[in-house]
C-alpha cells in the first residue's frame, strides 16, 4: 500500500494476478514499455522498503528469474 498507485497497479496486475504485459497495458490504458518500466520500479521501491526491516547479512539476494525459479521449486515441493 505504500508504493504509489501507478506502481502499485502494475505490480498487482501483473504479479499477483498474473496478466500479460499486454493486458495490463490495457486495463491501464499504458504502453507496453510503460508496464515494463513501472514494473521494474516498483519491484525496486518494493525491495528498497522491505530492505529496512531486514539485516544485510540475513538476506539472500537473488535476481529474477533465478528468484521465480526457486520460489517455484518451493510451491511445487509444498503441493501448492
Amino acid at each position: 500500500m505504500q508504493l504509489p498507485e501507478k506502481y502499485r497497479m502494475v505490480f498487482v496486475l501483473r504479479e499477483m494476478e498474473n496478466r500479460s504485459i499486454d493486458e495490463t497495458g490495457d486495463i491501464l490504458n499504458i504502453t507496453e514499455a510503460n508496464v515494463k518500466v513501472r514494473l521494474n520500479r516498483a519491484k525496486i521501491m518494493l525491495r528498497d522498503n522491505l530492505g529496512s526491516y531486514y539485516k544485510n547479512d540475513g538476506v539472500y539476494h537473488f535476481h529474477l528469474m533465478r528468484c521465480d525459479r526457486i520460489v517455484n521449486n518451493v510451491f511445487a515441493k509444498l503441493g501448492l
